[in-house]
This record gives structure tokens, sequence and C-alpha cells, in this order.
């Protein structure tokens, strides 16, 4: 049976949202979002068609590649008198590598995606490294002459120019459909203490950041752990949060405790498992580093990962295909008895 005062929180949180958007934090007399606040932003006029931010980054991907041999089979046919089967191989090898290049360098995040303005040095610096691999490779095997050098300075002269022209344009639909909220991920942050605020801060400082928060709650409920966390109102601890999130569009829970608070984690995760939602650790306020493949980003916060949502992300994209081909052979198959 839930104490009348819990009852109460869990009943404004989820009530029917009204015009009453902001309220005035006591200490700041600053205006802040009140639950029905993110109700309604969470509520527009007409549903937004979302996109999985992995999705979107794999397509930028294909498209980036396509570009970039795109542009190299161009010159190679308009300069080269005779067309050789290894510019092909080289075009195709290069491209792909540079895929990987850019990924390392943590270029297809979503966050720089909408700054590329940013991050134009580093794409320079990968397109160069991998340019210059591909000439190493060259030399190495001994097949060197049988390339042209002009078409190799055009084609790394025109890459780069082609990928600074892609990415801008790659930026203003970022940003739009960031705007729109087609590319935004909804969060929920359980946390407490500086790791908590900590996390917060770094997202709000992000002018770039696809990640949204709906809502912050605080193991300690708000009787201990304050009624205004960043701006933000505290909505209560576990129950209440599990209660929003079987209740409210989620894409995201980050929980905000120390890394080395193993067995607090690890009895979060045992009850958090169940809900529909990517649960997401977050490492900025700990002292403890792991490798980079060890983290994920939400803007320049780095997370690390703990549970992925089934069937999310190219899952989804994988099953449509799935879905559509099966149905599509199976009315073939039985259209002569439906006839």
């Amino acid at each position: 049976m839930p104490e009348p005062a819990l009852a109460s929180r869990e009943a404004d949180v989820f009530a029917k949202p009204s015009k009453e958007a902001t309220v005035a934090a006591p200490s700041q007399g600053a205006p802040i979002r009140t639950p029905r606040a993110f109700s309604e932003a969470e509520a527009p006029a007409t549903p937004q068609a979302r996109i999985s931010p992995l999705v979107y980054a794999g397509l930028v991907r294909l498209t980036e590649f396509t570009v970039v041999t795109g542009l190299g089979f161009l010159i190679a046919y308009a300069y080269i008198d005779e067309y050789f089967r290894q510019y092909a191989a080289a075009l195709v090898l290069t491209g792909i590598a540079s895929s990987f290049v850019f990924e390392g360098l943590g270029l297809y995040r979503t966050g720089v995606l909408a700054a590329a303005h940013r991050h134009l040095p580093s794409l320079v610096a990968g397109w160069t490294a991998t340019v210059g691999v591909m000439l190493a490779a060259l030399f190495f095997l001994k097949v060197s002459q049988e390339f042209s050098r002009a078409w190799i300075a055009i084609w790394y002269v025109t890459g780069i120019v082609g990928l600074v022209a892609f990415r801008g344009a790659v930026t203003a639909v970022t940003r739009r459909s960031i705007a729109s909220g087609s590319l935004m991920r909804r969060a929920v942050v359980y946390g407490t203490g500086d790791a908590c605020k900590s996390m917060i801060q770094g997202l709000n400082e992000d002018p770039d950041n696809d990640i949204k928060i709906v809502a912050v709650f605080d193991e300690r409920g708000p009787e201990r752990g304050g009624g205004i966390i960043e701006g933000y109102p505290n909505l209560g601890g576990i129950d209440a949060l599990m209660a929003y999130c079987r209740t409210n569009p989620v894409d995201m829970l980050i929980v905000a405790l120390p890394v080395s608070a193993e067995s607090r984690v690890l009895g979060l995760i045992k009850k958090l498992w169940v809900l529909p939602v990517d649960i997401r650790l977050a490492a900025q306020a700990s002292k403890i580093r792991f490798r980079p493949r060890a983290y994920s980003y939400a803007g320049n916060v780095p997370l690390i990962d703990l549970v992925d949502r089934p069937i999310a992300d190219w899952d989804k994209v994988l099953k449509w295909t799935f879905d559509k081909i099966i149905g599509t052979l199976a009315l073939i198959a039985l259209s002569p008895v439906m006839a």
C-alpha cells in the first residue's frame, strides 16, 4: 500500500498537463519546469517521426562513403585514359578505411554531427591519414607506378572539399532534426549528490546535445535529496521512477551514482532492467578511467552502457525488413488458396 505522500506526488507527476508550466525556485527565484511542464513539452500537437541516432549515424556514414568514392571514380573516369580496375579497388578500400578512421575519431556522434564546424580539423586530419595509409600501401605493394599521382592529388583535395560541404549539410539537417524532436533522445536521471549535479550540468552546457532531460529522481527522495536539483524538480525515489518510465515516453535512463558504488549500482540494475529503456551509468564525476571504447557519449558527457533496449536501432530496421519480406512471400505463396 503506497504512502499518502507518495501517492499524492505520483498523482501530481502524471496529471493531465495544465497551463501552469513554471514555478519559482524558492532559493534562487528563477523559474523552473514542473512535472506538468515536462508532460506539456513532451506532448506535441502532431507526433513527430523519430529516427534512432545510431541509424542516423549509419546513414551519414554510408552517404559519406558514397561521396568520397564517387568523387574518386569521377576524377579517374575524366582524367585516366584507360580505366584500370585497381583504381576501383583502391577507391573502395580507402572509402571503407576512412569510415573506420572517422569512427575512431568520434566523428559520427550526434553532437559532433550537429557541430561540424568545431570538428573540421579532426575531419581533415582523418582524411589526410587515410590517404597517407593508401599511399604507403601502394608503395610497399610496389604498385604505386600504376596509379596517377595527379589523380591522387586531385582526389585528396576534392575529397576535403566534398567532406566539408557534406558535413555542413549534415549539420543543418541534424540541428533541424534535434529542434523538431525527431532526433532527440528523452532521458530521465536517477542519482544523488555531486555526481548527479555534475552530469546534469555537463548536459546543459553542451548547446548541440541531443539529450533532453524530462525528469530527475533522487534515490534519497525529495525530503532528503531536496526539492530542486539543478533547476529540475525532484520527483521521488525508485518507485516513482519506475512508474514514470512505464507511463511516459522515455528513451534513456541515466544513473548518476559513483562508479565505485558497485553494490548500489548492481542492486539498482536488478530493479530497473525490466524497463523498456537504455540504461547508462554517468562516468563524468568518477576518477576511475576506462578505455575510450568503454564509453558512449551524451553530448560531451561520458556514459557506460549497462543495459540496451531489445529491438532498437538497427535491430528495428532489420525486423521491419524481415516482416515485409516474409509477409510478401507468404502473401504470394498463399494467394492461390485465398483466391
